[in-house]
């Protein structure tokens, strides 16, 4: 398994969110949390995306 996460690092803003991805044996998967939440709230505030749920965006334009 592998790891990779990223948040902006210039000044944060309430709406900022970070990214952590894992690379599985059967597939990615992409977290997208607030950059700025306590830990309690970090709890419920996520959300997942299984490899084959996102696309690359320069294909999309």
């Amino acid at each position: 398994m592998s790891h990779h996460s990223g948040a902006y690092e210039g000044d944060r803003e309430s709406g900022d969110l970070a990214h952590r991805i894992e690379d599985y044996s059967q597939g990615a998967e992409c977290t997208l949390f607030p950059s700025i939440c306590d830990e309690d709230d970090l709890l419920t505030r996520w959300i997942t995306a299984e490899e084959g749920a996102f696309v690359d965006l320069t294909e999309m334009r």
